[in-house]
């Protein structure tokens, strides 16, 4: 497999040109300028349980994602790598990403319905 250019984009920040790493699969490498970024994780991975919490909205629910024995050769881990560094996943990433059961995502979709009723996000501010 060849190495995939990742360009990488920060929420509501247009892509700058220096946002981008060069993802090794099959190496399990991650070269480039945002290099950094993601490369800080699987360090802390390493020395916990090889779980993440990732807490987030509705859209995808506290996710507890165990990790493989070489993140950095896994889809599923460097979608969850890059989203953890703040990143929005790019397009050949995003079916990767894990998903959290249904049930949970329909408990959290009535706990932010509760808390914000008429979905304008003002709600929870009072």
């Amino acid at each position: 497999m060849a190495v995939i250019r990742l360009t990488l984009t920060l929420p509501s920040i247009p892509p700058q040109p220096d946002t981008w790493v060069d993802w090794d699969p099959k190496a399990g490498t991650v070269t480039g300028p945002a290099a950094r970024d993601i490369l800080r994780y699987p360090a802390r991975i390493e020395k916990s349980t090889r779980t993440l919490t990732q807490h987030t909205t509705a859209r995808d629910a506290d996710l507890r994602h165990r990790f493989s024995k070489e993140p950095l050769k896994n889809y599923s881990d460097m979608s969850i790598l890059i989203r953890d560094a703040g990143y929005r996943l790019p397009d050949i990433l995003k079916p990767h990403f894990p998903k959290a059961p249904q049930e949970q995502l329909d408990q959290l979709r009535a706990i932010e319905a509760l808390h914000d009723p008429d979905g304008t996000g003002l709600s929870c501010l009072i």
